[in-house]
Parts: structure tokens; C-alpha cells; sequence
């Protein structure tokens, strides 16, 4: 493990500690075979672990639901304040079965130099850190989801929270969630709090990617600028890379490619042919949700910019 300090700007730095290269890699293939798609089963779908091109996938969505609800609707996003120092492990082992939570303790102590001691905290870029975090944020906020379910959407990213829906529900829902999280210890950054509302024709910034409704072929699209194009595209090209190690990390190479396989949105029909995906990154194309939200050659993403 490496031990990194972090500046940023006038605040205060900060230590990250960053396994080394081998040890993270067969870390990660852990957490691709078993964290990812246990998290899958016991947390909300789209909440279950960092990966390549979520980002821009959350936003989207975000952006999607937000349409398609009242004409007052917005989009509200809150940050989790030192998510991974705060996070209560004594929470996490409730929603784990027996075997899993094994399994997180061992993966601790073989990092256990740089776990802080006690049951709150997990070192930021610790092996398993996103999806235990996604993991328990996501069920602590499962009450809120249910009483606001058909009304406000909300989207967990890592210590991103987004919300989606009429104002005067939207902004409701944050403050359940925010007492939820502080009677765990945790709390919201009223810094890196952000309203915004959705008009048509106008970009959106959302979770540092700019968005735009148009129309394309008499149907709603969302075009993200090109460095979200890339996020995704990258996300599947290396999951292509993959194939080629050994045969023994075949199950997890398999679990990494339908982590990066989009999800399905709320008003994107997202594609779902395994094989589209992996033609469409091997020719090098760009994530462009026209018609229905299907991976685009170049020639439609000239289209779209027209």
C-alpha cells in the first residue's frame, strides 16, 4: 500500500492510502466475483460499486426521471461529508450474510496496516471500499426510497446522493435522508449541495459531466459532451482486454463486463445485446444514447451535433 497526501486548493490535505499495483489488481478480481454480485442482490441495482462509466450513467438517469416527472421537477444533489472515514461497519455486517462479511474481514486483514481500528471507517482507495459503502448507504436508505417510491427517484454514487422529482418531495426526501445518515454518525456537505432544474435545449452539469435534452429521430435524447462518451466507451474496451487473460479469472472477467453493461433507465431504453456492445467498442464508438439509448457509431454521433 502506498500513502498518499492530497491538497486541494485552501483546504486542508489529506492521506489516501493506494494499494500497489498486483495486490490491488487480484483485490479487485475478488471484488468483481463476489462483492459485486452479492451487492447486487442485497442493495439497489444501480448502487453496487464504482466502475468505469457510472458516472455517467447516474447522471443520465438523473436527468431522464427528472423529465419525465412534474413540470416543477428538479434535480438535487448531496454529497455524504468524509463518507469513508464515517462509514459504520457495525452497519455493514448486519446486511452481509455471514460468509460475505467473512470474507470483508479477511480482505481487512490483509490491509489491516491501513484500517482504522474500531468499527467506523474504511480507508479511501481500500480494495473494497466503493461496494461496502454503496452497499451500506444504500439500505440505510431504504426506508426513504419506499416512502418517496413513485415519486422521487434517488440514485446512490459512491458518497453521491441524487435526487429526482418535484421540488417540494425532492427537497423532503433530503431531509429524511439527512437525519437518516446522522443517526448513524454520518453527515451531508451543505457545501457540495446543488439544486438544479431540467429545461430542454439547456445543458445540465451533473456529477461533473454536461448534459443536453434534444431530439433525435422524433425521440427524447440525452447527449453527454465527449469525455462522457470516452468514460463509457473506455469501461467496455477494457473489459474487452480482459478476455485475454488467464482462463482462471474467467468468472470474474465476466462479472467486470456486465458491471459496464448500462442499466436500465427510466425513460432510456438502454441496450441489452451483449454483442452489440462489444462490436460497437471494438470499432471504437462513443456512447450516444440516441434512439433509445444504443452505443452509436461516429457517423450518428455527427448526427446529434448537427
Amino acid at each position: 500500500m502506498r500513502k498518499r497526501t492530497i491538497k486541494s486548493g485552501s483546504r486542508k490535505s489529506r492521506d489516501v492510502y493506494s494499494p500497489m499495483d498486483e495486490d490491488y489488481c487480484q483485490a479487485q478480481y475478488y471484488q468483481m466475483g463476489i462483492i459485486t454480485p452479492i451487492a447486487e442482490s442485497v442493495a439497489h441495482q444501480d448502487t453496487h460499486g464504482f466502475r468505469l462509466g457510472r458516472g455517467v450513467e447516474t447522471a443520465i438517469q438523473a436527468v431522464c426521471a427528472a423529465q419525465g416527472k412534474h413540470a416543477d421537477a428538479v434535480i438535487i444533489q448531496v454529497d455524504v461529508k468524509d463518507c469513508f472515514n464515517t462509514i459504520p461497519l457495525g452497519v455493514a455486517e448486519e446486511f452481509f450474510t455471514p460468509a460475505t462479511w467473512a470474507y470483508v474481514k479477511a480482505v481487512h486483514s490483509r490491509y489491516q496496516e491501513y484500517t482504522r481500528s474500531g468499527a467506523v471507517g474504511i480507508p479511501q482507495g481500500h480494495p473494497i471500499a466503493a461496494g461496502t459503502t454503496n452497499i451500506v448507504i444504500s439500505k440505510l436508505l431504504h426506508g426513504v426510497r419506499a416512502r418517496y417510491e413513485g415519486v422521487v427517484d434517488i440514485i446512490v454514487y459512491g458518497d453521491d446522493i441524487t435526487l429526482t422529482g418535484p421540488r417540494a418531495s425532492t427537497r423532503g426526501a433530503r431531509e429524511e435522508i439527512r437525519r437518516t445518515l446522522q443517526q448513524q454518525g454520518m453527515a451531508l456537505n451543505p457545501a457540495k449541495s446543488r439544486e438544479t432544474r431540467t429545461l430542454r435545449n439547456e445543458p445540465i452539469q451533473l456529477l461533473g459531466y454536461e448534459l443536453q435534452w434534444l431530439s433525435y429521430d422524433g425521440a427524447p435524447v440525452i447527449r453527454p459532451k465527449q469525455s462522457a462518451y470516452d468514460r463509457l466507451t473506455e469501461g467496455i474496451a477494457t473489459a474487452i482486454d480482459l478476455e485475454h487473460a488467464q482462463q482462471i479469472h474467467q468468472g470474474w472477467i465476466n462479472a467486470y463486463r456486465l458491471s459496464n453493461d448500462p442499466r436500465h433507465g427510466e425513460r432510456v431504453e438502454w441496450a441489452t445485446n451483449e454483442g452489440e456492445h462489444l462490436r460497437a467498442a471494438r470499432q471504437n464508438t462513443t456512447y450516444g444514447p440516441g434512439n433509445g439509448g444504443t452505443l452509436r457509431t461516429a457517423e450518428d454521433r455527427t448526427k446529434l451535433r448537427r
